[in-house]
């Protein structure tokens, strides 16, 4: 009697959680776990950072930890990086051409500041402007089981900044002068589907 595995594995990431904020002078890694279960038997959990596999647990308890790093690149107003790549057109057709991968946005908040916006076709993103500087990052799960079944978590947005001098508390406790508060996807802008 031969019995068929197709049934994917359950997969949660547990920590870190949506908005998680990280100081880059105070934490030196994000530590990442996962809870992964098969009907079967489970064959690994893959660690995805911004749609960049980082490491591979085989054994509960699913976790790895990256260590945190910021490019520390300020944002150019209307900078626009492209790629030659497939692209799948409206009949089936698969062609080549240019797909922007990065793009910078600007925009002026009510109280003058302006804020340089880079978002990555990854799901990077730096956020730029007189109040701070923080970078975000898209953590993902992939978990494969014995059979070849693989199931995937949503991403999960965090934030790295530096230590700020001032720390006045802001909103939901986050210092005023600190991490930028979470922005909502930038229009015209979609996350990417393997």
């Amino acid at each position: 009697q031969v019995t068929a595995d197709n049934v994917p594995p359950q997969v949660k990431l547990v920590h870190p959680f949506e908005g998680k904020v990280y100081v880059m002078e105070d934490d030196e890694w994000v530590s990442i776990t996962a809870e992964a279960t098969d009907d079967w038997s489970m064959d690994r959990v893959e660690f995805l950072l911004d749609g960049k596999p980082i490491g591979t647990s085989t054994v509960p308890p699913y976790s790895i930890r990256w260590t945190i790093a910021m490019s520390d690149t300020i944002p150019e107003p209307g900078r626009i990086i492209s790629e030659t790549k497939p692209i799948t057109m409206p009949d089936g057709s698969i062609q080549l051409g240019e797909v922007a991968v990065m793009t910078t946005t600007e925009e002026t908040l009510p109280d003058g500041t302006v804020r340089l916006i880079e978002t990555w076709e990854s799901g990077r993103t730096i956020i730029s402007d007189t109040h701070g500087y923080t970078e975000t990052h898209l953590i993902q799960l992939k978990a494969y089981d014995s059979a070849g079944n693989v199931a995937e978590t949503e991403p999960v947005r965090i934030l790295v900044t530096h230590k700020q001098e001032e720390e006045t508390a802001g909103a939901w406790g986050i210092p005023a002068r600190g991490p930028i508060a979470l922005l909502p996807e930038p229009s015209g802008v979609a996350r990417r589907r393997e």
